[in-house]
């Protein structure tokens, strides 16, 4: 009995980390998603279409690599968690 109760608080507590990693995942995807958004609110609503890609080369660009690897990390985090299983 104290090894089942051992075993499913292990499973308890994966799962719990499966979870929150999920979460962090969703959190990163949706910043990804606000900043594409964003991105492509500004090049629809320019007239001038090659300053409106400037903007974003120098304003987007590098925050959504930063974005994108917080999204990277997330998905290689709740991945390795599913491994765990």
């Amino acid at each position: 009995m104290e090894h089942s109760d051992s075993a499913r608080d292990h499973l308890e507590s994966n799962q719990l980390e499966r979870e929150r990693a999920y979460q962090d995942l969703q959190v990163a995807l949706d910043e990804e998603r606000k900043l594409s958004e964003d991105i492509n609110s500004l090049l629809k609503s320019s007239p001038d279409r090659l300053l409106a890609e400037h903007s974003v080369l120098h304003e987007f660009a590098a925050k959504m690599e930063q974005v994108q690897a917080r999204s990277r990390d997330a998905l290689s985090r709740w991945l390795s968690e599913i491994e765990r299983l």
